[in-house]
This record gives C-alpha cells, sequence and structure tokens, in this order.
C-alpha cells in the first residue's frame, strides 16, 4: 500500500515575477530579473459570479447553478528596492539612470503596445514544493491602483491593486533567485513644498488610474483590456507642528495657511495657489547610491487634522492633499525619477 503525500505550501519557498505582453490577456514570458520588489504580502482573487436557478414547483431549493463572469483581482505589498514596476502603474519608462539622464517614469494615458502606451504584464507566483511545485500564471495583469509610503527610520512600503484577464496553473518553477537589492529608506533626503523644506515624520504618494473594467461578446467570460479613467494623485504629510522661521523651512504654522488659502484664515474666494511638491530619498551621496524624486505638479491641501492629547509633548499633525499630475517636463509629465550616483 502507498503512502499517502502530503505537501503544505510555505511562502518562504515562494517567488513572483512578471513579464510584458505583445497583447492583452495572451500571457507573457515572466522573468528571474523581473522583481516587483521585496514581497511582504500578494494576494489574489476568483469568483465564478455563479447565476443560481430554479423553476416554480421546485420547493426552496435551487437546482441549476451556472457559471457567471470570471473576476479575477489581488494586491501586492513590498519594501521598495527599485521603482521600474511603477512605470505599469503610471506609464512608460525612459532615461538611463544616471544623473545625467535619470530613469523617468512618464505619464501615458492608454492600456496598449507600442512605444507609447503602458502594456499589461503577465505575474507568477511559483512555490517549490518537496516533491511537487506550484506554479499560478496571471495573464492580463493591469494596475489599477498604487501607493507609496514613508516614515522616518523605516523601509519606504509599495503597494499595488491589480486586475487580470485569467489565470492557469502549472508545475514548471522559473530558475529563481532571490533579490538581494537594499530597500530605500526614508530618512536622507528631503520634502520640499514650493521652494520650502517641510520636516515631516511619514508622507503618502497614491495613484488612482480609475480603470474602466467591462466585458463584451468579444471577450465572454473574461475582462476585455481595461480602460484608464481620470488619474488621481492624493497623499497624505504627517508632521510635528512647531513655529520656525528658518529660512526655507516650511513651518506647520506657514503650511496651515497653505490649507487655509491665506494668511491665519480660510480664503473668502476661490484663488488658492498650487503648489510644486518634491519628495527626495537617497542613500547619500557617494558613488554607488541611489536616489529617487517624487514630482508633483499644482498640489492643493484638502483637510488638516490636529489633536491636542494632554500629555504627549508634541502636537502631531496630519493633512491630506491631491495634485494635478506629474512635474511637466518638456511635453512629459514625470511623476518618478530614479538614478544611481556614478
Amino acid at each position: 500500500m502507498t503512502a499517502d503525500t502530503i505537501e503544505y505550501e510555505n511562502p518562504n519557498s515562494s517567488y513572483m515575477i512578471y513579464g510584458a505582453e505583445t497583447s492583452y490577456g495572451t500571457g507573457a514570458t515572466p522573468a528571474n530579473a523581473n522583481k516587483v520588489g521585496k514581497i511582504n504580502t500578494f494576494s489574489w482573487n476568483g469568483n465564478n459570479n455563479f447565476l443560481k436557478s430554479k423553476d416554480l414547483g421546485a420547493g426552496n431549493n435551487y437546482g441549476v447553478s451556472v457559471l457567471g463572469n470570471f473576476d479575477l483581482s489581488g494586491s501586492i505589498d513590498f519594501d521598495v528596492d527599485d521603482f521600474t514596476i511603477f512605470k505599469y502603474l503610471i506609464g512608460v519608462i525612459q532615461g538611463a539612470g544616471s544623473v545625467a539622464s535619470p530613469y523617468e517614469i512618464v505619464e501615458v494615458d492608454r492600456i496598449g503596445y507600442d512605444s507609447t502606451n503602458t502594456t499589461s504584464i503577465a505575474l507568477e507566483l511559483g512555490t517549490e514544493g518537496d516533491a511537487n511545485d506550484d506554479v499560478l500564471t496571471f495573464d492580463g495583469v493591469v494596475f489599477g491602483s498604487g501607493s507609496i509610503t514613508g516614515s522616518q527610520g523605516s523601509s519606504l512600503k509599495g503597494s499595488l491593486d491589480w486586475t487580470g484577464h485569467n489565470i492557469t496553473a502549472s508545475t514548471t518553477l522559473e530558475a529563481y533567485t532571490a533579490s538581494t537589492a537594499k530597500p530605500f529608506v526614508f530618512q536622507s533626503g528631503s520634502v520640499t513644498i514650493g521652494s520650502d523644506a517641510l520636516h515631516c515624520t511619514d508622507f503618502s504618494v497614491n495613484i488612482n488610474n480609475n480603470l474602466a473594467i467591462f466585458r463584451d461578446t468579444g471577450s465572454g467570460r473574461f475582462i476585455a483590456m481595461p480602460q484608464r479613467g481620470n488619474r488621481d494623485y492624493t497623499g497624505s504629510f504627517t508632521f510635528i507642528m512647531k513655529y520656525d522661521t528658518t529660512a526655507s523651512t516650511l513651518s506647520g504654522r506657514e503650511l496651515r495657511d497653505y490649507f487655509f488659502g491665506a494668511s491665519n484664515t480660510p480664503d473668502t474666494g476661490n484663488s488658492l495657489t498650487a503648489y510644486a511638491l518634491n519628495i527626495s530619498i537617497d542613500d547619500g551621496a557617494a558613488a554607488g547610491d541611489r536616489v529617487v524624486d517624487i514630482e508633483l505638479s499644482n498640489t492643493y491641501f484638502d483637510d488638516w487634522s490636529q489633536p491636542v492629547n494632554n500629555g504627549d509633548g508634541t502636537m502631531s499633525i496630519t493633512t491630506n492633499y491631491h495634485s494635478h499630475s506629474g512635474k511637466s517636463d518638456s511635453t512629459d509629465n514625470v511623476p518618478i525619477r530614479f538614478y544611481e550616483i556614478a
């Protein structure tokens, strides 16, 4: 009698890689070199959306279940050690990754398969077993929203929410080597609003493409190629409230006036000033150190939250903002630039 085989799947033996598709939902060849980042959590959700039916006289119980539309979605949470993956959220990438020619992620509006559009991708989740491996490939993956967050002294966190077309299971693992790249740390760098530096403890940048998800007679149960709607940039800053007259430093009191739109009291008209926003993070200034600039244009401050807690010693303020676009650079809008110092 042959003994039963039981193998539990362990996330510590899993990997996640991706590849760019050349047409929607047709799959790709995910490669070891194409890593999202230091992944903390990956999740996927599928739904058959069964249609249940019964006839008159059949009693209280359903008699038939029919497959409905197939939904496929998920999320990835990771420590950011490279920003390349964000091109599939924002647009396309250009440049050489140097000081003189940084990598630039340029906004584009459409999903497509020429040099001016953002391609869909295929994700591969592989899990090595003892003798029985498990590989899931998700094709037609498009990122609907994502975020980059930083907390002083901690690694940068990235998140991406995706929608997919189909999923296939197999057993052939990719030859995978775990990344040894260092995550970016929100420790050395600056946050600049307008021309002044804000000393903050936490920040977030959120991007939402407001995807239009649909099906038609050509797609069957599965979604057709998603289309991007309005692009929303939102986020927040948390900082310690203080009075500070240091030149080129933006104090909490001054930022409060940015929120008001006027000095000391909310503006009575509709003439608020828009500000340029730059979040710069680096490893240092030596050869081999990395630098990233997240730059947004036409930034406005939406709200202000100021708890006053007896005994805290400081007041920690959070303000939320929205921006209209990445920084204008000739004919391009570029929200993210990154490079390595030679």
